[in-house]
């Protein structure tokens, strides 16, 4: 088993699951990651958006990102979104060298900060009084 940072247990033979903080087993949506590395909201995919079939509520998509990227959680996504109407995208070409990339388990609706963008977006949201990663106890 493979401790996630703030995610719970991830099982190293299938990583199609992994057991959140609170013993809730959370299903992946999809076993190959998709590349997000060029940042953005990260979308639901056709047919992904059903109750019945995946989890809307924890993190469940598996991307790769570049090393150094932010992940900004749904609860932040307005600030984040009103400093991106200010400034502009905040979006690079993508990275195809694999070797620069990690993989990840986020969720749909979410942002992707690359590294390029996220020293200015962690002084904004610092301004605020917002430090990432948020404790999942400030979540609710």
């Amino acid at each position: 088993m493979t401790h996630l940072i703030h995610g719970g247990l991830v099982s190293r033979n299938t990583f199609e699951t992994y057991i959140s903080p609170y013993g809730k087993t959370v299903n992946l949506m999809s076993k190959t990651p998709v590349n997000y590395s060029h940042g953005g909201m990260i979308k639901w995919e056709k047919g992904q958006y059903n109750p019945l079939k995946n989890d809307l509520t924890h993190d469940n998509k598996r991307v790769l990102l570049e090393v150094g990227s932010l992940v900004i959680p749904r609860p932040i996504v307005p600030l984040v979104n009103s400093y991106i109407e200010q400034t502009g995208p905040l979006t690079i070409p993508t990275i195809k060298n694999m070797s620069e990339l990690v993989e990840v388990i986020v969720m749909p609706e979410e942002i992707i900060v690359p590294k390029k963008y996220a020293r200015q977006v962690q002084s904004f949201l610092n301004r605020h009084g917002i430090t990432l990663p948020i404790p999942c106890e400030s979540l609710f």
